[in-house]
């Protein structure tokens, strides 16, 4: 299994007279029509196809096609000269954000593009820009180049926390280029983590049909609300096999206004590795979650405050720690230079440090300071 980053039918309801032939007459059942339409299974099927259609056209005119035009480092020939390689072509999908024309869509959906062109639901083409990338979560903000002559409609983001496994989704996007193609699944699982996907992985995992081509499209609850921003898939094709991964919207929201203000992303970093807390370790702490401390970065945040490897940390500031993820977004999520009191454990005793946050480096190579 490899993880890869990825007719309009409508149904009428009529009312049917049944007839049945007796002794080669014909007598009409008209009562039938009355029974199918009160039917309360028939009227709940019916009320659900309503709410898909209804989520449905509320979104997909934010729903955007991507194309993006990347240029490969030039071939090297045999010293004499270089070769000119083609264009590179990649595309997925996008949602409309802010009524001035910004987009929301994956970073690798146009990572290395030189050009983007953005086709709008009624397929009008317009250029784009990128605003701002953020490899670590794998989002990127666009935004026209050019106005379109009808007014923009922006998606409404929901509630990404308040998602359940079982809660019934909607997917848009431009699969293998087929644009505004609309699947429906559930929600398979929530906080689906260590996925080697991106840096801060905390995915809603749904069986809505994702293919190559929905990266960077919308997942929709059934209020019409983005719950979720399409990015991968679990496959051993490369196509759809019912594993999808979305990240949550309240995560997606977060980057994007940082990425529309300022073109970047600043996180916090406290300069640590961490490992994990077995259970026989928790059970003679007398905790039930934490982390331990498998190295510490020399000069970081947590040198400079005194912490060491095989130190416990159980609460960040006022948020407890439960797992290694949990930290990881605490501190990703704390402003540099703000000053958090780590509370856990060393050798047995109680353990309280102040830290003063700093800024998460592109690539963090500092030398580590064992024990």
């Amino acid at each position: 299994m490899r993880l890869s980053k990825t007719v309009r039918r409508g149904v009428g309801a009529a009312a049917v007279l049944a007839a049945v032939l007796v002794g080669g007459a014909l007598i009409g059942t008209p009562n039938h029509a009355t029974v199918a339409s009160s039917d309360p299974a028939a009227i709940a099927a019916e009320n659900l196809s309503a709410a898909f259609r209804a989520a449905s056209a509320r979104v997909s005119p934010s729903v955007v096609h991507i194309r993006a035009g990347a240029r490969p480092e030039r071939a090297r020939g045999f010293g004499f000269f270089d070769r000119p390689m083609p264009e590179r072509q990649q595309s997925g999908t996008g949602v409309i954000v802010r009524n001035d024309g910004h987009i929301l869509t994956n970073n690798h959906v146009v990572r290395g593009a030189t050009r983007i062109t953005v086709q709008l639901v009624d397929g009008k083409e317009f250029p784009a820009e990128i605003v701002g990338r953020d490899p670590s979560t794998d989002l990127a903000v666009l935004k026209l180049t050019e106005t379109p002559d009808e007014p923009l409609a922006a998606v409404a983001f929901g509630d990404s926390d308040a998602a359940r496994v079982g809660d019934w989704v909607v997917a848009i996007g431009a699969p293998f280029g087929l644009r505004n193609t609309v699947t429906s699944g559930i929600v398979s699982a929530v906080g689906r983590a260590d996925m080697r996907i991106t840096d801060y992985d905390d995915f809603i995992q749904t069986d809505a049909a994702i293919n190559p081509g929905n990266s960077g499209g919308p997942l929709v609850n059934l209020r019409g609300e983005v719950i979720g921003i399409n990015t991968a898939i679990a496959s051993r094709t490369g196509a759809y096999s019912g594993i999808g991964f979305s990240i949550p919207s309240k995560l997606a929201a977060h980057v994007m206004d940082e990425l529309i203000r300022d073109g970047r992303v600043t996180r916090g970093w406290l300069g640590v590795t961490i490992g994990v807390l077995d259970g026989a370790a928790r059970e003679r702490l007398g905790v039930d979650g934490g982390v331990v401390i498998a190295d510490v970065m020399a000069e970081g945040p947590a040198d400079r405050a005194g912490l060491r490897a095989r130190d416990v940390i159980l609460r960040f500031g006022d948020k407890p720690v439960r797992n290694a993820k949990e930290l990881q977004r605490a501190v990703a999520d704390t402003d540099p230079a703000s000053e958090v009191v780590v509370t856990g454990f060393r050798g047995g005793k109680e353990l309280r440090r102040t830290i003063e946050i700093g800024e998460r480096p592109t690539r963090p190579q500092l030398p580590m300071r064992r024990p």
